[in-house]
């Protein structure tokens, strides 16, 4: 049994490190107490481009103290918010961290498990047209997401949430048995199909008009 924790939207914010690196390392704690095999961050890990280059050195010393979890990073759109065009997230040391950025997708095999990361994008409308391969047989496929999808998520609207938006029908064209999302602070979750859709919340920040538990999902494969 895999076990992986899915969180998404930290939003980890310079002047509001101490805090921040609080709600880190009780996420860390848990990885650690579970076992998990693998830590996802859903987008928004950072509150601003700006912010992860401030807290990059502080972010790697915190997971320093994961031991055998592999960290798997999708940037939200709260990472390009003050990046200079010259600037990429490729180019900072993160640590032990796997950072997807290849458009449309990045496909990752471990442990029986492929991880399927979509680049943030404000329209999925395409993904018929990405040429993303079948699920391999005897494996399950996880899909890290950051996006809007109006049939898991069914709060308040925001500016927020009129962004990114989600074909309802992609979990199913992609293959996905688990859907990690981000963007949406809220926690809430649908089936759709053999996937089970999840927005996992923010661990640390609320939006107007959001209400419910929020926190990580752990879950095995």
């Amino acid at each position: 049994m895999t076990k992986i924790i899915h969180a998404a939207d930290l939003h980890l914010k310079e002047t509001e490190k101490d805090y921040c690196f609080g709600v880190l390392a009780e996420i860390i704690d848990l990885a650690a107490k579970e076992g998990a095999a693998f830590l996802l961050f859903c987008g928004d890990l950072f509150d601003s481009f700006e912010d992860m280059k401030a807290l990059k050195d502080a972010f790697r010393l915190k997971l320093e103290r994961l031991k055998g979890c592999e960290v798997i990073y999708l940037p939200g759109n709260h990472e390009n918010l003050r990046r200079a065009p010259a600037e990429s997230l490729e180019s900072y040391d993160l640590g032990p961290v796997t950072k997807c950025l290849a458009k449309p997708y990045t496909l990752l095999a471990r442990n029986g498990v492929e991880f399927l990361a979509v680049a943030h994008q404000e329209s999925y409308a395409g993904y018929r047209d990405w040429g993303a391969p079948p699920v391999a047989e005897g494996k399950a496929r996880v899909l890290l997401l950051h996006g809007t999808d109006s049939s898991v998520y069914t709060g308040p609207e925001t500016e927020e949430t009129k962004s990114g938006v989600i074909d309802g029908d992609l979990f199913e064209a992609l293959g996905a048995d688990y859907a990690a999302l981000g963007h949406i602070h809220a926690r809430s979750e649908r089936r759709a199909g053999r996937c089970l859709a999840c927005y996992s919340g923010s661990a640390r920040v609320w939006r107007g008009g959001e209400e419910g538990p929020r926190g990580v999902y752990l879950l095995a494969a």
